[in-house]
Formats: C-alpha cells, structure tokens, sequence
C-alpha cells in the first residue's frame, strides 16, 4: 500500500514539476524581454517610483553591503579576486552575492578536504 502512494505522489509531482518547468521558460523569456525592452537600467524606475520601491533599493543596498564587508576578507583570505566578483555583484545583484558565497564555500571544501587527505 505504501508504495502505491509512493508512486502516486512520484507521478503527481514529476507532472507538476514538468508543468512548473514549461511555464517558468515562458517567464525566463519574458523576462529576457523586459530587460532587453528596458534596458540595462529599468530597474531604477521601479525603485524610484514610490517610498515602498525606495525602501526596497535601500535595503537592498544595505545588504548586499553588509555581506560583502563580511565576506571580503575571508575571500582575500582565500586568494580570490575580490574586484572582479564586486563588479559581478553590481552587475548582477544578488546573484553575484550567491556566486561568491558559493565560490568561497567551495574553496573551503577543497582546502579541508586536501588537509584531511595530508599525513600528519
């Protein structure tokens, strides 16, 4: 019985999922759409529009400045080249913070697994 509801659910969510990919293709070009529309600065018309856009390219702002100034000295410490992923994030916002967050984790997984490997 177990695995008759098992397999129900795996065929429910595998057609969920296939209906949720086909409709976020259609909203990835949308979007591509949009920026191209816009241009590389439409953003700023949202976030200037009203206080609530305001508020939001503030905290936006903040945050993104306050994990970098977390962030930069343990890529320094890492050797990573911290001018070049500050251009990816004003480029491209919160997606250059979770890459350089990622780049750094995985730098620390390939330094510890490297110590573990070493004989003492």
């Amino acid at each position: 019985m177990a695995s008759i509801i098992a397999a129900s659910a795996l065929r429910i969510f595998a057609s969920a999922v296939s209906r949720r990919a086909s409709i976020q293709s259609i909203n990835r070009s949308a979007i591509t759409v949009d920026i191209f529309a816009e241009g590389p600065i439409g953003f700023w018309t949202e976030h200037t529009r009203n206080k609530w856009g305001n508020q939001i390219w503030f905290d936006l702002l903040l945050a993104v400045g306050a994990a970098w100034s977390l962030i930069v000295p343990q890529a320094k410490q890492a050797d990573m080249r911290t001018p070049a992923w500050l251009f990816a994030i004003v480029c491209t916002g919160s997606i250059g913070l979770l890459a350089i967050v990622a780049r750094l984790n995985y730098l620390r997984l390939k330094e510890s697994s490297a110590n573990k490997k070493r004989p003492a």
